[in-house]
């Protein structure tokens, strides 16, 4: 294209999901444009819903935009275009989606490693796409240790969220559970709900109710109490990507292949901060490896933190989580690893001093034994939410 191009960008700034797309999508301008973006203006600045009118006079080469109300007008204009779609995925299209089935299992795996052993999802299935992916995922992972989860059934299958009508509802559901419950809930938007709800429940938060959420909005999870623990996901990559797609399509490219944007982990706050076991030494061990796993640490070392012997922490520790003690040392050094890998930009070499191995190495043979890629490849796949 010899002229500029012109995108279309049709979404709002309000939450990190966005946030992050746009700014994978201003990286790539910066990177390989520039582009002129046009941008829905704030309401307080007098702007209003779009206007297929207005877009048309503007003349896009394309579009970035989240799903709208007016979509099939949206379509009509026949213009190259990337989607973020809420409600439902639109064939024949490029959709942004999230890997919810991977986020629905990283949530239960955290809460498993809680020691927890009933489980609950609590998502806006009716209405939104990625909610019933993430519920998927989350159950398919509990069944696989034998196990059942009460998922949340909303009394109106209405398209669309009215707390007031579903308040009663929700605070009876949770009464109705065991206790001490882990329970993923859809976003951290809708944790808001869920979280008043165990307070007219008079449920506690860990204790009685262990929650872990989506999307690691920090203006919402640092302001909840406690703070709420939340899957974090690669939105800054994913609208990186989301921006190379468009840009094939506007020089004629026709191969319209969805942005799968994927989750980096589960960030642990204080609403899931419990290791529900009934044998205190192994909730002592556990608490031990957990808040040494920036060191090596050996089965001699937890052993030296509890007043068990070598062969009685063994079975013991077996028996409470279904995992031996080096296995579950290699795993949470291997998330710590992963976490310093796509949250901070540090070279490899640092983490792998940070961690105090040996060299880069050594960490590196480490860290593909447990995560299957090695530290770039990891970082390079997955991504973060700071950079593409």
């Amino acid at each position: 294209m010899s002229h500029t191009p012109r995108v279309a960008l049709l979404m709002g700034s309000s939450r990190s999901y966005e946030r992050g797309l746009i700014h994978g999508i201003a990286k790539y301008s910066a990177l390989h444009g520039p582009w002129h973006f046009y941008r829905d203006i704030p309401s307080v600045a007098g702007g209003r819903q779009l206007s297929i009118r207005a877009l048309k006079d503007w003349s896009p080469d394309g579009l970035i935009l989240r799903e709208q109300r007016n979509m099939d007008a949206v379509l009509d204009l026949g213009l190259p275009i990337v989607i973020s779609p809420s409600q439902r995925t639109i064939p024949g299209y490029a959709n942004i989606r999230s890997n919810d089935d991977r986020i629905g299992r990283l949530g239960a795996e955290h809460l498993i490693d809680c020691g927890l052993r009933h489980f609950a999802y609590c998502g806006m299935d009716p209405i939104f796409v990625w909610s019933r992916g993430r519920r998927d995922g989350f159950c398919r992972r509990i069944a696989e240790i034998g196990l059942e989860v009460h998922c949340y059934d909303p009394p109106h299958k209405a398209r669309q969220f009215a707390w007031s009508r579903e308040r009663r509802h929700m605070v009876a559901w949770l009464r109705s559970l065991p206790r001490p419950l882990g329970l993923m809930v859809c976003s951290d938007d809708h944790c808001l709900c869920v979280i008043e709800a165990c307070s007219l429940a008079d449920r506690r938060i860990p204790d009685d109710v262990a929650l872990v959420s989506v999307g690691d909005d920090e203006m919402i999870c640092d302001l909840t109490f406690p703070p709420l623990s939340s899957v974090a996901m690669a939105t800054s990559r994913g609208g990186y990507t989301a921006a190379e797609n468009l840009a094939r399509q506007m020089t004629g490219c026709k191969e319209t292949p969805d942005v799968l944007i994927e989750p980096t982990g589960v960030v642990r706050r204080s609403s899931s901060d419990i290791v529900a076991l009934d044998d205190r030494e192994i909730v002592g061990a556990i608490r031990f490896i957990q808040q040494n796993a920036g060191r090596p640490l050996s089965v001699a070392d937890v052993v030296g933190a509890t007043s068990l012997s070598r062969r009685a922490l063994y079975d013991r520790f077996a028996r409470a989580t279904g995992r031996c003690v080096s296995e579950y040392i290699r795993g949470v050094r291997a998330a710590r690893a992963a976490r310093l890998l796509l949250e901070t930009a540090a070279p490899v070499a640092q983490i792998a001093a940070t961690l105090q191995f040996p060299d880069e190495k050594n960490f590196a043979r480490f860290f593909r034994r447990e995560r299957g890629l090695s530290p770039r490849e990891y970082r390079n796949r997955r991504g973060d939410r700071h950079s593409p």
